[in-house]
């Protein structure tokens, strides 16, 4: 009896673990874009001052019901603050990428909503190369999670004048 009892508690567990619900967290939807004005800032010595702005943001996909939280982002040893926008519609167009001019578009599953999550440098001077292993944690409705992207793409950016 002892046996059968654990036997079928051991099945329960089994079958429970299996079923609960993943998240559906998508790799390489990291991007970001480089941008500068049009006509730079010199200084009294003539020389170039660099003024370049960096917009980073991720992609997570998740079921409809779920609402994404983020907990931290870290990525070269820094880290970074969040702003998280719920996409609206099943698909986005996110930018022109930077090798070959085509557009690139993002869309979400069947049943499934993405969320934009902006990436805002805590310090002054902007990262302009990719980052490689950004880590962020949070939490997809009542499920914790962490998720690690291998890289960002670099998109093409808004002109800026």
């Amino acid at each position: 009896m002892k046996t059968l009892f654990f036997t079928l508690s051991m099945m329960l567990v089994l079958f429970t673990s299996c079923a609960q619900k993943q998240i559906a967290i998508k790799t390489e939807r990291a991007f970001f874009t480089v941008s500068s004005p049009g006509n730079p800032m010199v200084s009294e010595t003539g020389e170039v001052i660099p003024k370049f702005e960096v917009e980073r943001y991720l992609f997570v996909e998740l079921d409809a019901s779920d609402i994404l939280k983020i907990k931290s982002v870290t990525a070269n040893n820094q880290k970074f603050t969040t702003r998280i926008e719920k996409i609206e519609g099943a698909s986005i167009i996110v930018g022109s990428s930077f090798l070959n001019n085509s557009q690139k578009k993002i869309s979400a599953q069947p049943g499934k909503t993405l969320w934009k999550v902006w990436l805002l440098s805590v310090y002054e001077k902007p990262i302009t190369v990719p980052l490689k292993n950004i880590i962020v944690t949070g939490m997809a409705g009542n499920k914790p999670f962490v998720f690690k992207y291998e890289k960002e793409t670099e998109l093409q950016g808004p002109m800026r004048y």
